[in-house]
Order: structure tokens, then sequence, then C-alpha cells
């Protein structure tokens, strides 16, 4: 009768080991993507040429068809994000080259739950030119423009933004909208 009894304790045995291994994978697997991303974020303050080519594939391809709908041209993509809850922006505007001249700084401020502004300015390293960027966002998408200082034309922003816990990352495309 006692082997009997010790059947279920047995196969409790082994489910708390089982759950123990799977809680490990999952801690290791969260792991590597956080150090996946810590690696992308880290690279936002450097100017790479892998990562800047990177991102500009990835925005040009994210913002075709908005583009192409509007009439623009993609002229050069953003990278970049907040990392708290002051919401402080930076983004990393990298040209078709895949230089990176110039960083923006600014705010994201909230209207609803699911709207707001994103307020940054910056200078280009090139000429020393200022530049502002004002948008809106709703929900994940973002709309705006970006203006230079002394210059004639202003350039359309598109933009995403992705929250991740207390902060999230932002991916754009700057583009010429001549009409």
């Amino acid at each position: 009768m006692n082997r009997f009894a010790l059947i279920p304790l047995a196969l409790f045995a082994n489910a708390c080991a089982s759950a123990e291994e799977a809680e490990e994978a999952v801690t290791d697997a969260t792991e590597d993507v956080r150090a996946a991303y810590d690696e992308v974020e880290a690279q936002l303050d450097r100017s790479n040429p892998t990562y800047s080519n990177r991102i500009i594939r990835v925005a040009e391809r994210m913002f075709r068809s908005e583009m192409a709908d509007e009439g623009c041209t993609f002229v050069a993509a953003t990278a970049g994000g907040w990392r708290n809850r002051s919401f402080r922006a930076t983004l990393n505007i990298i040209d078709n080259t895949g230089h990176q001249p110039m960083r923006l700084q600014g705010k994201l401020t909230w209207d609803s739950n699911d709207s707001g502004q994103l307020l940054a300015k910056g200078h280009n390293a090139y000429d020393n030119q200022l530049a502002a960027l004002e948008a809106d966002w709703l929900q994940n998408e973002i709309d705006g423009d970006l203006h230079f200082s002394g210059a004639e034309t202003s350039y359309r922003y598109f933009g995403k933004k992705r929250d991740r816990g207390h902060g999230g990352m932002i991916i754009g495309a700057v583009a010429d909208c001549k009409k």
C-alpha cells in the first residue's frame, strides 16, 4: 500500500522540478531579450555604420506606403526613445549615407491615454543649423514636421513609438514632400 502512496509524491516532485527548469529557461530567455535591447540602445549613442544602415532600411520600409501616399521621398531615418517616467526623448537622425548629423532632444507629452505630442530640438553637426521637431502622436503613430532654422523647406516626419515598461523606443522617417 505504501508503494501506491509514493506514486503521487513522485509525480509531484517531478512536476516541481519541471516547473523550476521551465522558470529558469524563461528567465534566461528574458535576459537574452533584455541584452539585445541594451545592445541596440547602447549603439544609439555611437555612430555604427552597420546599425545605421539597418535603421535606414527599416525606416524606409516601414514608412514607404505613407510616404508614397503623400508624394514624399525618403531623406533620413530616426531612432531613439525615452528611458523613464520623465519622458525625455532622444532621437538620432541618420541620413541616407549612414552618417548621424544630428541628435534631437525633447519630451513626449500626453493629452490623453492614447495621444499627445513629441517636441524635440537639436543642431546639425555639419553646419550648426538648428532643427525643431513638432509632432503629434495617436496610439503608436507619430506625424509631424521637422523645421530647420534659416531654411525655407520643412520636412515631414513619420514615426512609430513602442512603449516598453517605463520607457520606449521610437523609429521614424524624415521625408521631403514637395507639392
